[in-house]
């Protein structure tokens, strides 16, 4: 376990949402993608503004192709993602990411599992790729 890993918490989950579940907001349903993609088979969680979330699943042979996590998820606004990482990324690193316009780090759920994560920004956007 990498020095990262040891001294960060996992990202605790918000209160319950009241309302639809794919109204609440995106780090509140992250967790829920991820378990999601998971059960699917799917090998990475895409997140990116104007789209909704997408897994990757792996065929035999095959590069593997992007699909919606679920049926009617909303698109993912710029600003969700924001928010999100910045619950996900530590502040001290963000200037790093920020120069960058990219970076990998690690997070953990609320179980204790760790993800890694890579974040790159395009068209003036952040978006995130979650290795299931």
């Amino acid at each position: 376990m990498s020095e990262n890993q040891e001294r960060r918490a996992p990202l605790e989950t918000a209160p319950p949402h009241v309302g639809p579940p794919h109204t609440a907001p995106l780090h509140t349903r992250l967790w829920d993608y991820i378990e999601r993609g998971r059960a699917a088979g799917g090998s990475k969680l895409h997140l990116r503004p104007g789209a909704p979330p997408l897994i990757r699943t792996v065929e035999a042979g095959e590069r593997g192709r992007l699909a919606p996590v679920g049926n009617g998820e909303a698109d993912v606004a710029a600003d969700e993602i924001r928010v999100c990482l910045s619950l996900l990324i530590e502040p001290e690193r963000w200037p790093h990411y920020e120069a960058m316009g990219e970076g990998e780090t690690h997070v953990a759920s609320p179980r204790g599992e760790f993800f890694r994560v890579a974040l790159f920004r395009s068209q003036g956007d952040w978006s995130l790729v979650i290795e299931l």
